[in-house]
C-alpha cells in the first residue's frame, strides 16, 4: 500500500453489492497507466477476456515480462469465494471443474492451512494462445510467517500433498514429497514459505517460493537441498543485487526432480514515492538488457493512484456504491504500485525479468486526495 495519506478502516457492506461486478471495471480505471511499451494491445485484450468472468477481489497483479522481444503479460488474483462465472464450454473441462469445487471449499482449505492463508488464481499464457488459460493456483502466507519446525514442515507437507490430489485429480509423487520437505527442512531461522502453486492441468509440478533467506545465504541453501543448478553463478548475482534491494524470495519448480531452473525475487523497502526506491534495480536492469529503456521509464510512472474524479474510464459501480454509503466522509481512490520483480536463471544460464503491477481499491478521507493525480502514461 503506498503511503499517501490517512486511510479509512474498511466498513462491512452486505456481500450483494459486489455479486454482479467484474474486475474488467477495474482493469479499465488502470489501462491508461499502462503505456505500450510495457503490455502491448494484444497482451492486453487476452487480459481484458480473463476480467470479464472474474468478480473484483481486493487487489490483483499484472506480470509484465521487461525483456527487448519479450511481451507477455499474465494476471494473478485472489480465489473467489464461489464458483466463477465460466462459459458452458469451459465448465465441461475436468481442470475448471476442480477448480470450481476449490471455490466452493476455499474456506475449509485456509482452515487446514491457517487462517491467515490467501488463494490466489495465475492465468498465464503461452504462445499466440488466445484461449483463457487454466490458472495455477496458490497459496500465500504472511511474511512474518514464523520458522517450521521439523514437525510443521511434515504436516505442511502431507496437507500440500493432499491438496493437489484435489486440485491436479491425483497424488502427490513421493519424489516430490521428498524434495519438498528437504526445501522445507533447510530454511534457516527467519525463513518461511511466501506462497506453494499447483496446475490443475498439470501432469504434476509443485512451485515452491520461500522467503527470509539472507542474500549472502542463497548458495548455502541452494547446495543443501541439493538444486542441481550452478549455486555460484546465483552468488555472483545475489551480491550484484545487495545493496539494490531490501530482501529476496527464491522461486523453486519441484517435479520428479528438483528444476534447475530458479526464480529470483527482488523487494525493495516501501517509501512515499516507490518509484525512487526501485530505481538501483532498475538501472540494473537495463545495464545488463535484462529491461529496455522504455519498459523501464513505463514502470516508472506506474506508482500511484486515481480516484472517481480524474479517472478516464467510469469508475466502478461497487466502488461508487461505497462512496456513496460513505457520504463524503471518504473518496474510493485506485492504488498503483510495483510489487516485485523477478529474475529467473533457466538451465541453460540465461537470465530474463519480469515485473509484478500491484492494484487495489481502497478509501482515503478527502483531506488526503492531492488537486491532481499522477498523469497517465502516454500512448
Amino acid at each position: 500500500m503506498l503511503p499517501l495519506g490517512a486511510f479509512v478502516p474498511a466498513i462491512a457492506l452486505p456481500q450483494v453489492v459486489l455479486m454482479s461486478y467484474y474486475l474488467v471495471d477495474y482493469l479499465r480505471v488502470i489501462t491508461p497507466y499502462l503505456g505500450t511499451a510495457l503490455v502491448s494491445p494484444t497482451a492486453l485484450a487476452r487480459v481484458t477476456r480473463a476480467c470479464q468472468i472474474l468478480e473484483p477481489t481486493w487487489d490483483a497483479l499484472l506480470e509484465c515480462d521487461l525483456g527487448l522481444d519479450a511481451w507477455g503479460v499474465d494476471l494473478a488474483v485472489h480465489l473467489p469465494d464461489k464458483p466463477l462465472d465460466l462459459p458452458a464450454k469451459m465448465t465441461r473441462v475436468l481442470a475448471w471443474q476442480r477448480l470450481q469445487r476449490l471455490c466452493r471449499e476455499r474456506n475449509q482449505v485456509k482452515t487446514q492451512f491457517g487462517t491467515d492463508t490467501s488463494i490466489w488464481l495465475e492465468f498465464s499464457w503461452q504462445g499466440e494462445n488466445e484461449a483463457i488459460p487454466i490458472p495455477r493456483a496458490y497459496l500465500s502466507w504472511p511474511e512474518e510467517e514464523p520458522h517450521l519446525s521439523h514437525h510443521e514442515a511434515a504436516v505442511n507437507c502431507d496437507l500440500t500433498a493432499t491438496l493437489m490430489g484435489q486440485i491436479c485429480g491425483h497424488p502427490m509423487p513421493g519424489k516430490m514429497q521428498k524434495h519438498l520437505r528437504q526445501c522445507l527442512e533447510a530454511l534457516p531461522v527467519g525463513g518461511c514459505i511466501l506462497y506453494q502453486g499447483f496446475v490443475a492441468s498439470s501432469g504434476g509440478q509443485l512451485r515452491l517460493n520461500v522467503s527470509g533467506i539472507p542474500l549472502l545465504g542463497v548458495g548455502e541453501y541452494l547446495r543443501e537441498i541439493n538444486w542441481p543448478g550452478r549455486s555460484d553463478r546465483v552468488e555472483a548475482l545475489t551480491r550484484e543485487l545487495a545493496g539494490k534491494v531490501q530482501r529476496l524470495a527464491l522461486e523453486l519448480e519441484l517435479g520428479p526432480t528438483l528444476g534447475a531452473k530458479l526464480g529470483i525475487e527482488c523487494f525493495v523497502r516501501p517509501k512515499s514515492d516507490s518509484r525512487f526506491s526501485w530505481l538501483p534495480l532498475l538501472n540494473y536492469l537495463v545495464e545488463n538488457r535484462l529491461c529496455t529503456s522504455a519498459k523501464c521509464s513505463e514502470l516508472l510512472r506506474w506508482p500511484g493512484f486515481s480516484t472517481s474524479i480524474d479517472s478516464a474510464a467510469p469508475w466502478p459501480n461497487n466502488l461508487a456504491l461505497v462512496s456513496e454509503f460513505l457520504a463524503g466522509r471518504a473518496e474510493g481512490a485506485m492504488f498503483r504500485d510495483i510489487d516485485r520483480i523477478k529474475l529467473t536463471l533457466h538451465a541453460d544460464q540465461s537470465l530474463d525479468a519480469k515485473a509484478y503491477l500491484w492494484f487495489a481499491p481502497d478509501w482515503l478521507e478527502p483531506t488526503a486526495i492531492p488537486s491532481s493525480s499522477l498523469h497517465p502514461a502516454n500512448h
